[in-house]
């Protein structure tokens, strides 16, 4: 067994672990677990997040990810978008890839309804550009739906101020996509049509 660590709101938060599951998840894992590393003689590993660690061991072991109404994401302070997003990050930090897609999968549900008019808030969209490459799919995929939903009449007051603090990566990707939508437009002339398939991005 090996031992994940993580500063929880009023402890540190241990997770035994089977050594052979992180290994055969995660390359980055298997590096350091079988490697020289630190971590591989101390037989445990520190990592920032309680709520995503233990997100990613749960996932470990079942394959699943918690939906919006389960008893962690009513726990803890932060919204089910949020911890998705936070769990998408971790999986490109410590390069488990289908952890990346299990968590694209789920962010696809929450907003790939043709006909709703959810969006990702803005500190969600700063977290992912902070943290990833522009070119990371879940970056791509908040471009993709902004660029399709986003009204600047639905952005009240606080959001408006929250505008100048949006990364440029985002602002210029959702003006190069924003472009692509006019030109859908014109050529149908018509509502431009939200197609799920379009959403999915290669993440899978």
């Amino acid at each position: 067994m090996f031992t994940l660590t993580a500063i929880g709101d009023l402890d540190v938060m241990s997770y035994h672990v089977h050594k052979d599951l992180l290994c055969w998840y995660s390359p980055y894992f298997k590096k350091a677990l079988r490697g020289s590393f630190k971590e591989a003689d101390d037989k445990v590993m520190h990592l920032d997040d309680a709520d995503v660690a233990g997100i990613f061991v749960n996932w470990l072991y079942t394959q699943s990810l918690p939906e919006e109404d389960d008893a962690r994401i009513q726990d803890c302070n932060r919204g089910w978008t949020s911890l998705l997003t936070e769990t998408y990050i971790f999986g490109d930090r410590y390069d488990v890839p289908e952890l990346r897609k299990h968590a694209m999968d789920s962010l696809h549900y929450a907003f790939g309804d043709p006909g709703d008019s959810l969006l990702p808030t803005y500190p969600v969209i700063i977290k992912a550009f902070s943290n990833l490459p522009p070119t990371a799919p879940m970056c791509q995929f908040f471009i993709d739906i902004y660029a399709r939903r986003w009204h600047k009449d639905e952005d009240n007051e606080e959001e408006i101020t929250a505008r100048a603090d949006l990364p440029k990566d985002f602002l210029a990707g959702l003006m190069i996509k924003m472009a692509d939508v006019v030109k859908e437009l014109a050529r149908s002339d018509t509502e431009a049509h939200f197609d799920d398939k379009e959403m999915l991005l290669p993440w899978r």
